[in-house]
């Protein structure tokens, strides 16, 4: 069982793959918003909704947050300064609703995502044209800024069929053709439980990001100058976005801590894995590998 998402999404393929090689399981963990996502789509879609969208709602964002800047609010909340940089930053976000992107296929409507600001989830067939967003097809991610539930994710189902929109303005939850499900909580580690106990009761992982649909891409936080060395996630040199495959020549944000620049690069400009030389260059082979996994299973 993961509960790094970080890790997961950069080399999940590759250890699932040599989980299933060796007989045992590999899954995503419940708790964390993109397993709690994927329990509510396996519902939503049980009912007979296509998938439309998936949704994380977020109680702020600064792309500028960084590990001193961040001390009063993760004192306040007990999590170490990195970890509550790369949530304020937006990073661990992305890398999120990446993981339920390469699940389902899906993508984001734009670099980075839309993330409206909102005061309730209830306003999400509002702030999204989801009849021109969605071709029909695979699923769009996206997030809410400061709405309430303030821990909560959501899902857009679909339906066109005559007697499900029938039932569903029965049941209160609109005309349709789509239907806003949500959740209120992610309980994180205490929910994790759930899916060890659903791996050795019915032999069934809960999640496997192990397709190739999107990465998350290094940009920089500030102006950063040549030969600089970055440091990673939710440091104080690069934040990540997502972005659908294919990427060319991108810094994938999880490769980023260690990286030394080989130019200097303006505030919010994209990293190129070509702007950037390694010392050590076992994790990036190992990444390659895990990319080919993810490609191949396509």
């Amino acid at each position: 069982m993961m509960m790094n998402a970080e890790a997961d999404f950069a080399f999940g393929a590759l250890f699932a793959k040599r989980a299933a090689e060796a007989g045992v399981l590999y899954s995503s963990t419940d708790g964390d918003q993109y397993g709690v996502l994927k329990r509510l789509a396996d519902e939503v879609a049980g009912w007979g909704f296509d998938l439309v969208m998936f949704g994380n709602i977020k109680g702020y964002l600064d792309r500028r947050a960084n590990p001193v800047s961040i001390i009063p609010e993760a004192d306040s909340r007990n999590l170490s300064y990195t970890m509550s940089a790369a949530y304020t930053d937006g990073t661990k976000l992305n890398i999120e609703m990446a993981l339920i992107a390469n699940v389902y296929g899906g993508r984001p409507i734009k670099l980075g995502m839309l993330g409206p600001r909102a005061e309730r989830v209830a306003q999400v067939p509002d702030l999204f044209d989801l009849a021109e967003l969605w071709d029909g097809g695979l699923p769009l991610v996206d997030y809410l800024i400061g709405a309430e539930p303030g821990g909560g994710v959501f899902i857009i189902g679909h339906s066109n069929d005559p007697y499900r929109r029938d039932m569903m303005r029965y049941y209160k939850l609109g005309n349709g053709p789509f239907y806003l499900f949500y959740r209120p909580y992610h309980l994180c580690h205490v929910e994790a439980v759930s899916t060890a106990l659903q791996m050795l009761q019915s032999r069934w992982p809960l999640m496997q990001a192990v397709k190739a649909h999107t990465e998350v891409i290094a940009y920089a936080k500030v102006p950063l100058e040549a030969d600089r060395t970055l440091d990673g996630i939710g440091g104080f040199a690069c934040y990540g976005l997502i972005k659908p495959q294919p990427v060319h020549d991108g810094l994938p944000i999880c490769l980023a801590v260690g990286a030394r620049l080989n130019r200097a690069i303006g505030q919010d400009q994209r990293i190129a894995l070509s702007d950037v030389h390694f010392s050590d260059t076992s994790e990036l082979d190992l990444y390659a590998r895990a990319q080919a996994i993810a490609r191949a299973a396509e």
